[in-house]
């Protein structure tokens, strides 16, 4: 970027910095986590996630702080990141069925076929009506039972 750019980013986050202190308080959850959103769509996902985290750290029982920190994370790729944000969230808030499913995909891609059952089986408790998870637990159960 120009020197020019540089400054006008500069100025535009401190603009940004104000209105949210003037209009919503320097701690507001919701104007951080809209932040966060903004910062992601706008391609800086690594600000995103440093919001996210301190949301979560400061938030511990809003599950949809969680969900979104793990998604991001799996969106980036950063699947160690995602899982210890999805453990943790079940550790929590046991009852989660998003943890739950995103900790399957994440082992079954890793190989981990029991780990991904274990949690497919909790799902089918949490969420028996959800036609899905039956399907999927009988197929990654005949897959493992193919190979």
């Amino acid at each position: 970027l120009s020197i020019e750019e540089q400054q006008i980013k500069k100025w535009e986050k401190w603009i940004w910095e104000d209105i949210n202190v003037a209009k919503f308080g320097p701690l507001d959850k919701d104007a951080r986590y809209y932040e966060s959103r903004v910062l992601d769509s706008q391609g800086n996902s690594d600000e995103a996630i440093v919001i996210l985290r301190s949301l979560v750290s400061s938030y511990p029982s809003d599950v949809s702080l969680s969900l979104d920190l793990g998604l991001l994370y799996l969106r980036e790729r950063d699947i160690v990141a995602a899982e210890k944000v999805f453990r943790a969230l079940v550790e929590r808030v046991p009852g989660v069925a998003d943890a739950h499913w995103n900790l399957a995909v994440i082992y079954e891609d890793r190989g981990q076929i029991d780990r991904a059952v274990e949690q497919l089986e909790i799902l089918s408790l949490l969420v028996p009506e959800d036609i899905r998870v039956q399907e999927r637990l009988q197929q990654i159960t005949l897959d493992n039972l193919e190979e």
